[in-house]
């Protein structure tokens, strides 16, 4: 596992740079967020919310394409996102709805914000259906 020179936090061994704070784990040295990237041999999505990340729940939806929706809003605004949900793989999506639905989960630091986000975005689409 390696370290971030300046947040101290702990990383897997394949990354290059710290995605929080866009520093060279080597070097040392401050990126650019454009020139920070990890090595994609390895890399797999659910990986970036890092193992000692508590998740917390900020949304529950039925529909697997909203919940979708919502990671794509979170993430561009850089706020990583993970769907929770019991359908035997996709085999039966009808269990969904049995189980309380799709969970969508962000890491503890960034719930109040993704919330802020979210609430915003809910307001912008009434005023649209209003009109």
């Amino acid at each position: 596992m390696k370290k971030c020179p300046k947040c101290n936090e702990g990383l897997p061994d394949y990354a290059d740079t710290c995605p929080d704070c866009f520093v060279d784990l080597d070097t040392g040295e401050k990126l650019k967020k454009d020139q920070a990237v990890t090595k994609e041999q390895d890399f797999k999505p659910e990986e970036e919310i890092r193992i000692s990340e508590k998740l917390v729940p900020i949304k529950m939806v039925l529909n697997e394409h909203e919940a979708y929706i919502i990671v794509g809003l979170l993430e561009s605004n850089d706020i990583r996102a993970v769907l929770s949900k019991d359908d035997c793989g996709g085999m039966r999506s009808h269990l969904t709805y049995l189980t309380g639905g799709i969970k969508v989960m962000v890491g503890e630091k960034d719930a109040e914000r993704a919330l802020e986000i979210l609430t915003e975005f809910q307001k912008d689409n009434n005023q649209h259906e209003k009109t």
